[in-house]
């Protein structure tokens, strides 16, 4: 029944991509001085580019001095949009990174709708159920609540970095896991989305966690409620491992290794974040 996308489903698609690209297409004109959280997260993938070239093992250790006296910032943050974003900077000149970190939220918002549409067909969605979901998508938003809108991620908005992350990788864990629980899709690569939302964005990744659990509750495949439960686990109790060991902690003391690396209680003032 469900041999391929109707011309329909991937007419929608087409067509919320093509007008987000032309909606978004100004914030990749220029490249302004950060106004919002792009200011601590451009420095922050920045130096996360420079660890992973010069000091690669202290990269999820830093001290990132370029915040306030300086901070063992990924103690306390998620640290894989700045570590994704440093790494992908290797192959641009510093001259080109602010414009390499905007063509990266440009590409992370127009991925979205895409996302849902994955998700949605994990959840069992038929094509044509999908594409109104992606195409309705976009379009959920709060009043200044820092929700999915684009007020939350865009120049003239909130430049929440890393819940941009989180934000394309929950439908995408979300169906991961159903397909998971139903026993028609791969616990393991459930599980891997479940943690890279974690490393992202922990809130979003509870919410991924939570869904997946009544999912498991209301499920009725066979094997009943209990076989639902025990793979529901097996997606969700794995990733939590990746949490503590490397996303966010309570504990942000900094380690041995990020204060004998600390210069000086000094600020130290960003190369590409003009004053």
């Amino acid at each position: 029944m469900n041999r391929g996308a109707s011309p329909v489903a991937w007419g929608v698609l087409a067509c919320v991509l093509l007008f987000q690209a032309w909606l978004l297409a100004p914030e990749l004109a220029l490249v302004p001085t950060p106004l919002n959280d792009d200011a601590l997260h451009i420095p922050a993938a920045l130096k996360a580019r420079d660890l992973l070239r010069h000091d690669p093992a202290r990269a999820l250790d830093p001290w990132f001095s370029y915040w306030s006296m300086g901070y063992p910032l990924w103690h306390a943050y998620q640290p894989l949009p700045h570590l994704a974003t440093g790494a992908i900077g290797l192959a641009v000149p510093d001259a080109g990174f602010a414009a390499l970190y905007g063509a990266l939220k440009f590409a992370l918002l127009l991925a979205f709708p895409l996302c849902v549409f994955a998700g949605a067909r994990g959840m069992g969605l038929s094509h044509g159920e999908a594409a109104a979901a992606a195409a309705i998508a976009p379009l959920i938003s709060t009043e200044s609540l820092y929700g999915l809108e684009y007020g939350s991620y865009v120049w003239r908005g909130s430049g929440l970095y890393t819940q941009l992350w989180a934000m394309d990788l929950l439908p995408l864990a979300i169906g991961a896991g159903f397909r998971a629980i139903r026993e028609s899709g791969s616990r393991l690569g459930a599980a891997i989305l479940l943690g890279l939302t974690i490393l992202s964005h922990a809130i979003y990744a509870y919410v991924a966690a939570a869904s997946l659990a009544i999912a498991a509750l209301v499920s009725r495949r066979e094997g009943g409620l209990g076989r639902a439960l025990v793979r529901a686990a097996g997606v969700v109790a794995a990733p939590l491992v990746t949490k503590d060991t490397l996303g966010p902690s309570a504990d942000t003391k900094p380690s041995t290794a990020a204060r004998s690396n600390a210069p000086s209680l000094r600020p130290a003032k960003c190369p590409l974040i003009r004053s």
